[in-house]
C-alpha cells in the first residue's frame, strides 16, 4: 500500500487486513530509531506510534516522524 510518509510516497508492507507492525512501518519509510514515529490523524490530532505496535493502515493516512523532544535543557 502507497502511504505519504514525511511528504514521499513510500510503499508500506501491509498484511491482508491492511494491518502492520509499526516497527516495519518505520523500517520501510527509513525512519531512524531515535526519532518518534507519528500518524497524522484526520481531525489534526498527532498519535505516537510505540515500537512494535500493531495497527491498521487506512488509505489516506499520513505518517511523519520527529526529532525527539528533550525538556527543560538548555545549551
Amino acid at each position: 500500500m502507497i502511504q505519504m510518509v514525511n511528504g514521499r510516497e513510500v510503499d508500506i508492507p501491509t498484511d491482508s487486513g491492511g494491518g502492520i507492525d509499526s516497527d516495519v512501518l518505520r523500517h520501510a519509510a527509513g525512519v531512524p530509531e531515535d526519532r518518534p514515529l507519528i500518524l497524522q490523524m484526520p481531525d489534526g490530532n498527532n498519535q505516537l506510534l510505540n515500537p512494535g505496535e500493531k495497527l491498521v493502515v487506512r488509505p489516506n493516512q499520513y505518517f511523519m516522524d520527529a526529532p525527539a523532544h528533550i525538556r527543560g535543557v538548555w545549551p
